[in-house]
């Protein structure tokens, strides 16, 4: 999975989780609502009967043809308006049914009528109820809600806008970057072959005319120029996801001591001095190529980036953190703010626009690429003018 799909996914699952938290929300603010309607609704009730009541006392009912007593249909009708009244004080709708039933009859239920006892208005009507049921409550509670509910609506429109947007400007970026990194891998191909030929050629040559400095200038440069081709074709494989390690154990002090022979020419070249404290016996579970090349890369920016005589030691040693391959130089250090991004591609030290040495900027992305492929790191320790020294730490066994 890409970095890309891996940010799609969570900035669409981030958006879900946010609808399904607005929409929560917006539940929640209704069921108050409807609390508060409710507690509304049962006040104006009691305050209706309460205001039909005779401060005197004066019974408000009269016997039924059962016997029992009830509520006489004038003041039915002046209860209903007494009600109408006292609801638009409490800002609820106007238009509900209204009825007077026996308490036995009152309907119970979620969707039951609000009721009150009459009780309060006469204690012949104990048995009575009033019963009011709403027609206009989910519109009520829709424009209680209204600009909740539009603010909402704008809120997930302009980040459903954005999201749709960065992640179309995500996905224009990876096929750029895809193509760009597609044109590289093909040109550093077609640089290997004729580079390959140069110095098979300047090879035969040497061999006819052994002491001609331009054909030793050729190549060298040539040698170069390929080492940095392979860097970018190795790297460019790492990161696309499927390129795998050949680890296996071998011994560590051979190792080293084959690279240096290798690097023989170019160390003599800077008169540096190569200190090795490795233990003769230790074992080390890692990809012998790209350690060879990791090691070759912190040798070769050991000896570009110093102002005196290099000084290079390459020690190892085992540790709870597993084994650590320490490589430290005195050359020119680098500064505390630079360590920050030396391990990115093409970032390199120097005076703004300029470089004092050659080079792509690739050896250490490459470096720590290979360590991370290793489940492992690497680390810096530097100083200003007090040199550098790189930490390959590698897990003893994966």
């Amino acid at each position: 999975m890409t970095r890309t799909t891996l940010i799609a996914m969570l900035s669409a699952l981030g958006m879900l989780a946010l609808i399904l938290l607005q929409v929560r929300w917006l539940q929640q603010s209704a069921a108050l609502i409807s609390e508060q309607f409710e507690q509304k609704v049962s006040d104006a009730l009691s305050t209706a009967i309460l205001k039909l009541k005779d401060p005197s006392g004066v019974s408000h009912c009269e016997e039924g043809p059962d016997g029992c007593y009830i509520l006489p249909p004038e003041k039915e009708t002046e209860l209903k308006c007494k009600l109408t009244s006292v609801l638009a004080c409490y800002d609820l709708p106007t238009r509900f049914e209204f009825q007077i039933v026996n308490e036995q009859d009152t309907p119970m239920g979620d969707d039951s009528p609000y009721c009150c006892s009459l009780r309060y208005l006469d204690e012949k009507l104990e048995d009575k109820m009033v019963t009011i049921a709403f027609l206009d409550k989910p519109k009520y509670i829709i424009e209680k809600m209204g600009l909740m509910i539009l603010f909402s609506g704008l809120i997930l429109l302009l980040l459903s806008g954005l999201f749709i947007y960065i992640n179309l400007a995500l996905l224009r970026q990876k096929r750029a970057t895809e193509r760009n990194t597609d044109f590289f891998n093909n040109m550093a191909h077609e640089f290997k072959t004729p580079l390959t030929n140069i110095l098979l050629a300047t090879k035969m040559l040497k061999k006819r005319q052994k002491e001609e400095p331009f054909l030793e200038v050729i190549h060298k440069e040539g040698d170069r120029l390929k080492w940095q081709v392979e860097r970018v074709l190795h790297l460019a494989k790492m990161e696309h996801g499927n390129y795998e390690m050949e680890r296996k154990y071998f011994p560590l002090h051979p190792h080293i001591e084959q690279l240096l022979s290798s690097m023989y020419a170019r160390l003599q070249e800077e008169n540096a001095v190569v200190e090795v404290d490795v233990p003769a016996d230790m074992q080390i579970y890692a990809d012998p190529f790209h350690l060879s090349n990791s090691i070759r890369n912190l040798l070769d920016n050991a000896l570009k980036y110093c102002s005196v005589p290099p000084i290079i030691k390459i020690a190892a040693k085992e540790t709870q953190e597993g084994i650590v391959l320490q490589i430290a130089d005195n050359g020119i250090g680098i500064s505390k703010a630079n360590q920050d991004f030396i391990f990115k591609k093409f970032q390199r030290v120097g005076n703004g626009d300029l470089h004092d040495h050659k080079g792509f900027g690739l050896g250490l992305a490459y470096v720590q690429k290979v360590m991370e492929l290793h489940a492992g790191f690497i680390r810096i320790v530097s100083e200003i003018n007090k040199g550098s020294r790189f930490d390959l730490v590698l897990p003893k066994k994966v």
